[in-house]
C-alpha cells in the first residue's frame, strides 16, 4: 500500500484538485474498476501503478486525472521521467497516428516519446522513416501540427512548390529542402541560387505554391 500513500501524499501538498478527493479507499476503488475492466489486479507498487495510470490515459481516456496531474506525480516523485519520456510506439494515439499520417504520408515511426507543453498540453515527438529519409514530427494529442523536420531531395518538392521556387529565384538551382512547420501548417524551406550567381534566396512555401517567407543570403 505504501505506493498508494505515496501518490495521496504528493496529490495533497502539491494539486489543488477540487473535482478528486484524496483518500486511499478512492484511489484503490478507481484502480480496482479500471483494472476490472482488463481482468487486472490493481498494481501494488509505484511504479506500476503510475504505468497504470498513464496506459489508461493515453490509450483509454477512461481516468479522470489529466495528463498534467499524471506528470506532476511522476516528476515529484521521482519515480520516472515521463514528463520527457520515451513511449512504446503502441501507446502512441490513434489520433495522432492519423494526424502524423496526415502531415507526411507514409512515415514508419520508429520512435515516440511523450511530453507536456504549457500551450498545448500533451505532446508527441516522433523520429520516423519514409521514403529513404529520416525525419521528425510533433503532434499535440489532438492533432496539431507542432514541428516537423525532413531533408527532402528537391526532386521530392510538389511541382507548385518547384516553380514558386524557380519564380523566386531566377531559375537557381535548388540547393537544399526539407519539410517545416509555419502556424500549425506544414510548408516546404527551400534554400535556391539566385540565378548564376552566388547568392541564395531562403523561402518558405505552402503546397499550393504560396511563398510565405522570403529571405536572402
Amino acid at each position: 500500500m505504501g505506493g498508494y500513500l505515496m501518490i495521496l501524499q504528493v496529490l495533497r501538498s502539491t494539486l489543488s484538485l477540487s473535482w478528486f478527493h484524496c483518500s486511499q479507499t478512492n484511489v484503490q476503488v478507481v484502480l480496482s474498476l479500471r483494472c476490472s475492466q482488463y481482468n487486472r489486479h490493481p498494481p501494488a507498487e509505484p511504479e506500476n501503478v503510475l504505468d497504470f495510470l498513464n496506459s489508461i490515459l493515453l490509450r483509454e481516456r477512461v481516468m479522470p486525472f489529466r495528463s498534467s496531474l499524471v506528470f506532476a506525480v511522476l516528476g515529484l516523485t521521482g519515480l520516472t521521467a515521463y514528463g520527457d519520456s520515451q513511449l512504446p510506439l503502441s501507446y502512441v494515439p490513434r489520433r495522432v497516428r492519423a494526424a502524423i499520417q496526415g502531415y507526411v504520408p507514409g512515415a514508419e515511426l520508429t520512435k515516440a516519446e511523450i511530453a507536456n507543453d504549457d500551450e498545448w498540453g500533451t505532446k508527441y515527438r516522433c523520429e520516423y522513416y519514409r521514403g529513404g529519409h529520416k525525419g521528425k514530427i510533433q503532434v499535440s494529442e489532438r492533432g496539431r501540427l507542432l514541428d516537423v523536420d525532413e531533408d527532402l531531395d528537391p526532386r521530392q518538392l510538389p511541382p507548385s512548390v518547384r516553380r514558386a521556387a524557380a519564380r523566386e529565384s531566377r531559375g537557381g538551382v535548388i540547393r537544399r529542402a526539407h519539410l517545416d512547420e509555419d502556424r500549425g501548417r506544414m510548408v516546404f524551406s527551400v534554400e535556391s541560387f539566385y540565378g548564376m550567381s552566388s547568392a541564395k534566396v531562403k523561402l518558405k512555401v505552402r503546397r499550393d505554391g504560396t511563398v510565405i517567407e522570403r529571405d536572402f543570403d
